[in-house]
């Protein structure tokens, strides 16, 4: 499938696929944990952010990485009004922090392949995964150098540095584990 083609099929249906050189990856159906840790996670985000001038999303808007390389991440921030790319109003490229949430079907890509395509963002400062086995939150942050230094919450709160917020893991937890 060309990018042209990709990028017409996907307005035109629900799902939300990603799409690398050609090929789609469609997602597998949500179980209820992910859900609520993804709904729990930008409920969080959206009350500390309120009037920062960040905006929180989930499933969307489409993030792209590479000419020929799209994701969708669970959830998104970017800062100030999104810089959508010229022609296709539902693909940024400037998301400041993106969350995934894992499922024993992703965790590969999410840790590999999706990590290193995110990689590619110039204005990426922090990725975060957050486990459904156990309460564990995973955060990666670009350095002053441009390297990715991980930090795991396991504890009370996860700070999320590069958007000055710190949230509580009974939040992000709340309703799952």
């Amino acid at each position: 499938m060309s990018v042209e083609e990709y990028l017409a099929w996907d307005d035109r249906t629900e799902a939300r696929a990603d799409y690398h050189d050609g090929e789609v990856f469609e997602p597998e159906a949500s179980s209820l944990p992910h859900g609520v840790l993804l709904a729990n996670l930008a409920g969080c985000l959206t009350s500390r952010l309120r009037r920062s001038g960040c905006v929180v999303s989930i499933n969307g808007p489409r993030v792209q990485v590479a000419s020929r390389k799209f994701v969708y991440p669970d959830v998104l921030v970017f800062c100030g009004r999104p810089a959508p790319v010229a022609g296709q109003p539902d693909t940024v490229t400037d998301a400041k922090w993106i969350a995934e949430v894992l499922s024993p079907s992703t965790l590969d890509y999410d840790y590999g392949t999706k990590f290193a395509l995110y990689r590619k963002l110039p204005s990426l400062l922090e990725y975060v995964l957050v486990s459904q086995s156990d309460r564990t939150v995973e955060v990666f942050r670009r350095n002053e150098a441009g390297q990715w230094v991980l930090s795991t919450y396991e504890g009370r709160d996860a700070a999320f540095e590069s958007l000055g917020v710190s949230v509580p893991l009974d939040e992000i937890y709340g309703g799952v584990l």
